[in-house]
């Protein structure tokens, strides 16, 4: 009935695009994009490897190909081509690519942006590089060796070709829908030819929703969300996020939670993390604290960070963080480690 509904929206928003759509069309086309550049000391002990210790710096940036052109009946058409800015070890360029359809119904996009559920979750806020978006195995051998998910209370999925759906926000309350055919192992999708396959993971789908409002001078932002990329002959895989921030004056306190099961890497991990954050001015400080534990392997993983900020100029900040993990086993491969993380942030 959902998948039903969802591709009858998407025919008739495309067949409206058809129509309106003269020849002479033009899109407006922009660039945006971002450059992160960070440089950092860390000092890590495990029990399996050898320790480590030493400087390093790391790299993130892409440029995002931006165009859209707004219709006679009213709809607004465009999309956008994400860009690495490093060849990634698979030699892949081209992060994410979608075009999108805008309207009184709401927003419609094909293409490989990440799942609705993804998007609309609140995690745990940081003013410096960043807790909950896996900065922290970057810096510390280890700290994710066996927890895949453990700095993430984003409950991740590849970027695979789908359909998703954001509603109109009425009243503070949005809601979203994404359905995704084919799931990627290992980067590689499974049925090349395009069509399912009897026992492989596929028909996965992603539901999410958030509320935002403002209550006597409080800002709240809640959200929640669902990830079931399909079952088969890979096993199941599905996962479930929670996030609510409250912000008052300066001062934003943030509290997120995921649950990801994967079959195919014997995972069952449960996330939690809390955190606050205050600006004042171009500053910003904050404090971030991330637990993760793995049933299936009894692993029990603690990260810290420390994080500040300064906005020296539009687009430029610099930024800074101090991180702590320390991991648990009832193996032989527990970790522990710190890391001193600085460097640039700049958007354009």
């Amino acid at each position: 009935m959902k998948k039903s509904l969802l591709a009858t929206t998407a025919i008739a928003a495309l067949g409206a695009v058809a129509v309106a759509s003269p020849a002479s069309a033009k899109f407006e086309v922009g660039v945006a994009g971002y450059m992160e550049q960070w440089f950092g000391y860390s000092d890590s002990k495990e029990s399996v490897n050898a320790d480590s210790d030493g400087f390093d710096q790391v790299s993130d940036s892409e440029f995002f190909i931006n165009f859209s052109q707004s219709l006679d009946n009213g709809l607004k058409i465009g999309g956008q081509i994400q860009v690495e800015g490093q060849q990634t070890g698979a030699g892949e360029m081209i992060d994410e690519q979608f075009i999108y359809v805008n309207g009184s119904f709401g927003r419609l996009e094909l293409g490989t942006d990440n799942a609705a559920h993804y998007r609309m979750h609140y995690g745990i806020k940081s003013a410096g590089i960043g807790i909950d978006e896996g900065d922290v195995s970057e810096w510390i051998a280890g700290a994710d060796r066996q927890l895949r998910a453990t700095n993430l209370t984003f409950v991740a999925e590849n970027d695979e070709n789908k359909v998703t759906y954001f509603s109109p926000r009425v009243s503070g309350f949005q809601v979203g829908a994404s359905y995704i055919p084919q799931h990627q192992i290992g980067g590689v999708i499974r049925n090349q030819a395009g069509f399912e396959v009897d026992n492989d993971r596929d028909n996965g789908f992603a539901l999410g929703g958030n509320y935002v409002t403002d209550v006597a001078g409080a800002g709240i932002k809640a959200s929640v969300g669902y990830l079931n990329n399909g079952g088969g002959v890979a096993g199941n895989d599905e996962g479930l996020t929670a996030g609510l921030q409250l912000g008052f004056g300066g001062f934003t306190a943030s509290f997120a939670y995921g649950e990801h099961e994967d079959d195919t890497n014997s995972e069952d991990v449960n996330v939690f993390g809390f955190g606050v954050a205050y600006n004042a001015g171009p500053a910003g400080v904050s404090l971030g604290y991330i637990r993760g534990e793995d049933s299936d392997d009894n692993d029990k993983q603690d990260a810290f960070e420390m994080g500040a900020s300064y906005k020296m100029g539009p687009g430029v900040t610099a930024k800074g963080s101090v991180y702590y993990i320390g991991r648990k086993t009832a193996g032989a491969d527990a970790a522990d480690g710190v890391a001193v993380v600085g460097g640039l942030a700049l958007s354009f």
